[in-house]
């Protein structure tokens, strides 16, 4: 394995992101940094609901609880 920099050409510049060279067929990956530099992705900070209550959230569940009929004493 190698690392090296890659200097990529964008719109607003260049971006030079580090890159590492492997020996093994694999398929090529940028982390979450290089993505962001890109502007590939963006970080959306806002919390939502997806439906559950946080009294639900807090609760625990087991498998008895659930399928009581299958777990038979």
């Amino acid at each position: 394995m190698c690392k090296g920099l890659l200097d990529t050409k964008q719109v607003k510049g260049s971006t030079p992101l580090e890159v590492y060279v492997l020996r093994d067929n694999v398929r090529p990956l940028f982390g979450l940094e290089s993505c962001l530099d890109l502007q590939q992705i963006t970080l959306n900070n806002k919390v939502e609901q997806i439906g559950l209550s946080v009294d639900e959230v807090q609760e625990t569940f087991t498998l008895v609880d659930e399928f009581p009929d299958v777990f038979k004493v």
